[in-house]
């Protein structure tokens, strides 16, 4: 395991424990943290690809990004729910869309 692999590890650890949180205390519902978890599983690697996200939930990338936006929506929750909120989009976001990407687990031959 590399210490790239070692952090993704210890994020989607973390970023489970929040999901977790937020669906014990009702801040997410039960198809909200369905989404949020399918998106902290792919993460790592940038996101799904269309099909997955086609055969999964039959939407586009673009919409499955709403569906998590929608999922973590800080309106109406309290202060440190909607930051919590605010932070797990953000990072999840970032992950999806291409900054701070995780390698591949492919390896190349030497």
């Amino acid at each position: 395991m590399s210490a790239a692999d070692g952090k993704d590890a210890e994020r989607i650890r973390a970023w489970r424990r929040v999901c977790d949180v937020l669906q014990r205390t009702g801040a997410v519902s039960p198809h909200g943290g369905w989404v949020i978890n399918f998106a902290i599983t792919w993460a790592p690697f940038g996101g799904a690809s269309p099909a997955e996200l086609l055969e999964t939930f039959g939407v586009t990338h673009a919409r499955f990004l709403q569906m998590l936006h929608e999922s973590l929506d800080p309106h109406g929750a309290a202060d440190h729910i909607a930051t919590i909120k605010r932070q797990l989009t953000e990072s999840l976001l970032r992950a999806w869309t291409g900054a701070g990407r995780a390698q591949s687990p492919v390896r190349r031959a030497a």
